[in-house]
Order: C-alpha cells, then sequence, then structure tokens
C-alpha cells in the first residue's frame, strides 16, 4: 500500500511530503513500513524526465504518484491511501490520542517532547511529524517520525476494535482522504491483518 501524506492548499496541486510503502505479510502476521525520502530524485513515469519523487504527485496526482515509486522500487502496488495533512490531525483527534516511543528530546515552542512514550492527539501530532530543523538527522528523522505516527495510529485503531467504526474515521476523513481501496477491500484488511 502506498501512503502518501500530502499538502494541499487551495489552488496549488500540492505535494507528497510523505511517500511510504506498507507491507502486510500474513504468513508471519508483521507490517512492514518503509518511507521514501521525498527528494529523492527518480524518473517521473508519464513526464520521463528525471525529478525529486515528491512532484509525481504535483504533476499527475495519485496515480502518477503511484507509477512512479512502483518503477523506482520494482514492485507492484495494490492500493494507494492518499491522507492530506489535515486529515491526520483530524483523524488523531478522532482516535482520541496515540503514543509514540519519541527518541530525541526536542521543543517547538508549543510543545515539549520528552524522550519515551509521548500521547499526542491531532495538533500535537501535526508539530511532531513536520519538526526538521532541530533533527540531527533531517529528513531522515522527520521521516522515522512520521512512520511511528503511522504505528501509532494502527495501533490506535486496532484497539478501538471494530470494522464499523471505519466509515467513521472516513467521515471524519471527509474530503482529506482518497484511496484506490473499496470498502471490502477494507474489511479484509481489518479483519485478515488484525495482528
Amino acid at each position: 500500500v502506498l501512503l502518501m501524506g500530502v499538502d494541499e492548499r487551495e489552488n496549488d496541486s500540492g505535494r507528497s511530503d510523505a511517500l511510504m510503502v506498507m507491507s502486510l505479510d500474513p504468513k508471519d502476521d508483521s507490517m512492514q513500513l518503509v518511507s521514501i525520502p521525498r527528494d529523492t530524485r527518480t524518473t517521473i513515469v508519464g513526464k520521463g524526465f528525471e525529478d525529486k519523487i515528491n512532484h509525481a504527485y504535483a504533476f499527475g496526482g495519485s496515480d502518477m504518484a503511484v507509477a512512479t515509486v512502483e518503477n523506482f522500487l520494482d514492485i507492484e502496488l495494490d492500493y494507494y491511501v492518499r491522507l492530506n495533512m489535515q486529515g491526520l490531525k483530524e483523524l488523531v483527534d478522532e482516535l482520541g490520542t496515540i503514543t509514540v516511543d519519541n527518541e530525541i528530546a526536542w521543543n517547538d515552542g508549543k510543545y515539549d517532547f520528552n524522550v519515551g512514550p509521548v500521547e499526542m492527539d491531532g495538533d500535537k501530532t501535526m508539530a511532531y511529524v513536520r519538526m526538521r530543523k532541530q533533527d540531527p538527522n533531517g529528513d531522515f528523522g522527520r521521516t522515522d517520525r512520521q512512520r511511528k505516527v503511522i504505528q501509532g495510529i494502527i495501533e490506535q485503531g486496532a484497539s478501538v476494535g471494530s470494522v464499523a467504526k471505519i466509515n467513521d474515521y472516513i467521515d471524519v476523513l471527509g474530503n482529506n482522504m482518497a484511496t484506490s481501496m473499496d470498502f471490502d477491500d477494507m474489511k479484509k484488511l481489518f479483519n485478515g491483518y488484525w495482528n
């Protein structure tokens, strides 16, 4: 599943600020998240020239982003989920809070992020995933935090424990989310990959 976190503003098609490939393996009940740094240079499928991989979404939306990532990683993607960053905030708020294991201490002037488990609402989650300048690992640290947030959302969502809640989450996300999955696909993933 290609996960795209995009920042779309009025009169702007936006760029995919976060690109992750989530692989689910039913044989050993495992999930793997691999981040693709947004400044990775690759051939943009459909354009025929090299550019930053996150520009594929700006040039041709979800379809071009999927084709470009498939070409770059030499894999086939079954689905994509595109989430506007505002939707991430609303999703976390709908879940209540999420908890991540934070590895570096920092403060953004509004929130303190101490080392260890950090519980976050939607607004604090946005501050957590957007920080780059105070991280000695730069964008790599940011992608690590993005993966932790996705994991926290999945863990919290699974603990809520109801397929019926999927509709509630989709309603909350509204126009902030698009996916190539239909509802039956979502139910299969939810039931088949619970662990």
